[in-house]
């Protein structure tokens, strides 16, 4: 068992806990560029200080697929006030990105949540550099213009 909720599933014994599985697509937000190397850092979101989870993303922007523990299927089969979702918080970093948070990931049973994470680039004031377009100018050697009445 992980976290939250989900542990006290072990309280009633026919409550047996289900797999679920998350994957996340990290990129750029300048042209959807898959982002390498983010390191992903997963909890429970009812204890989002408690790591469950870290890894990183591969050269296309993601993560390996990740089984997670979800509330049994049959709390999603009839209403009721069980909740039949466990929720993630993800927190993903990258060298020259903006860090992004994002809290309330939805995993049900059987199925796979696929996130997709955009991050923003870090701007650097001291080497950003104005870029400058000079005037129109043709070099060259060309014939004289002809005269015109």
């Amino acid at each position: 068992m992980r976290t939250g909720k989900i542990h006290a599933l072990q309280d009633n014994p026919q409550d047996t806990p289900d797999v679920g599985n998350l994957l996340l697509d990290v990129h750029s937000s300048l042209g959807r560029i898959p982002i390498k190397d983010a390191t992903i850092t997963l909890s429970y979101t009812g204890d989002p200080n408690n790591t469950l989870e870290e890894i990183t993303t591969d050269a296309s922007g993601q993560t390996e697929t990740l089984s997670l523990n979800a509330p049994p299927l049959e709390y999603s089969m009839e209403p009721g006030q069980s909740q039949p979702y466990s929720e993630y918080t993800v927190r993903v970093t990258a060298p020259g990105y903006e860090p992004v948070d994002i809290s309330g990931i939805e995993v049900l049973p059987t199925a796979t949540a696929i996130q997709e994470v955009t991050m923003e680039p870090i701007e650097d004031v001291e080497t950003a550099q104005p870029i400058v377009i000079g005037p129109h100018t043709l070099y060259g050697t060309y014939p004289p213009k002809i005269p015109e009445d």
